[in-house]
């Protein structure tokens, strides 16, 4: 669960190391009185699985390609995988686990809104390469601000490096809160939070689950109607004054550089190269990437010598297009074909597969270690093995 939290932008291998040693530890001291027979035979099956998936597709790339980025993915999905293995034998019910986690990311990010409006004179810069953040104690974070009726508010970003990952995992609280568990008290909390983050993408997906919401019990016309144009009611001056304060930024900055500027090139861009390498992509390697782009330049004829020179040197916010570029089109098709057999949601799969895709067009997380873990969920509902006398482990 640290996908997309400061914490792991700043400290994400040394993180990772320490909490792969710890895991290795439990499972060995835990190994012959909680793991079963079929459970180990099924992470030995999807641990190969994968790992022959990505070795075909290494070789199979018409480009020289990165072996370090495969291993990488690779020790990233056993280590995930083993981590979901240890919860199967100690029959921990993985959506509990993963409500009570968006709880605590909750309750953190409430109290985090409500220290922004006294905490201000006290925060200091985060800086390192890959982020630029404020943060008060290390505990709470603050990027972007916005103005409205004379008083400053900060976008809710929680322990994020910004407010459109809090969104995501707290649609994610709503889904489960309304499908799942049916909590309307975390109902309310999760949509609160999605509205502090100022975030469009999110507060579209809110108003999307709503409107299944709405449809999912039995109401009259008239009543759905009222609820409908309340909720359009509420979220238009939300977009409305998110819009504007993109355009003022987008005519105000020197270099033309905004987000929603970039988040067109990226999805334009991710369209160019999947169309001319639809099957494979083009590998994970970084200097095939940025050499297949810059023969998108045409793309760019428009802009600025500065804005090219931060295009060449970004990743793409956009996690579906960059998926796609890197995997092509049957290895994404597989990957959300197990994301919506993750073990989670059992109702309404399709809509939290939307709620994943939507939140990953501007956000560059797709194969970070929460998804990684959904998908690992996947598999085991997919690859399940009984010995002889023996039965088979719980989903």
């Amino acid at each position: 669960m640290l996908t997309g939290t400061v914490y792991a932008a700043l400290w994400g291998p040394m993180i990772f190391v320490l909490s792969t040693i710890i895991l290795v530890i439990i499972f060995l001291r835990d190994f012959k009185i909680t793991y079963s027979t079929n459970l180990l035979i099924t992470y030995l099956v999807i641990s190969l699985v994968f790992g022959a998936v990505l070795f075909i597709h290494f070789f199979a790339v018409p480009f020289s390609n990165d072996p370090v980025a495969y291993i990488i993915l690779y020790l990233r999905f056993i280590i995930i995988g083993l981590f979901f293995t240890h919860l199967k034998g100690r029959n921990i019910n993985f959506g509990l686990l993963l409500q009570g986690t968006l709880k605590f990311i909750a309750c953190h990010a409430i109290l985090g809104f409500i220290l922004s409006f006294f905490v201000i004179r006290f925060l200091i810069n985060v800086n390192s390469e890959d982020l630029n953040s404020y943060t008060f104690l290390y505990a709470f974070f603050y990027n972007s601000s916005f103005d409205l009726f004379g008083i400053t508010f900060y976008r809710n970003q929680g322990l994020f490096w910004e407010p459109g990952i809090l969104q995501i995992f707290m649609n994610i609280l709503f889904f489960m809160s309304s499908f799942v568990f049916q909590n309307k008290r975390y109902q309310i909390i999760a949509a609160f939070l999605i509205l502090t983050t100022y975030s469009t993408t999110g507060i579209g997906i809110l108003l999307l689950q709503f409107l299944v919401l709405l449809f999912s019990v039995n109401t009259t016309r008239i009543q759905k109607g009222i609820i409908v144009l309340f909720l359009v009611v509420v979220a238009l001056p939300v977009f409305i004054l998110n819009y504007t304060q993109k355009v003022n930024e987008g005519s105000s900055s020197s270099s033309e550089v905004t987000s929603s500027i970039m988040r067109v090139y990226d999805f334009a861009e991710g369209v160019n190269i999947t169309g001319r390498y639809p099957l494979t992509g083009i590998g994970m390697s970084g200097d095939t990437y940025k050499a297949v782009k810059s023969s998108s330049a045409s793309l760019l004829s428009n802009y600025s010598s500065g804005f090219v020179d931060i295009i060449a040197d970004r990743r793409s916010s956009n996690s579906i297009m960059y998926f796609l570029t890197r995997f092509g089109i049957p290895f994404v098709f597989a990957w959300f074909f197990l994301l919506y057999k993750q073990s989670v949601a059992t109702e309404k799969r399709w809509l939290f597969l939307l709620i994943i895709i939507i939140s990953n067009l501007s956000e560059p997380l797709i194969l970070d270690p929460f998804f990684v873990l959904l998908v690992c969920s996947g598999l085991y509902s997919l690859f399940r093995f009984k010995l002889v006398g023996s039965e088979p482990y719980a989903i």
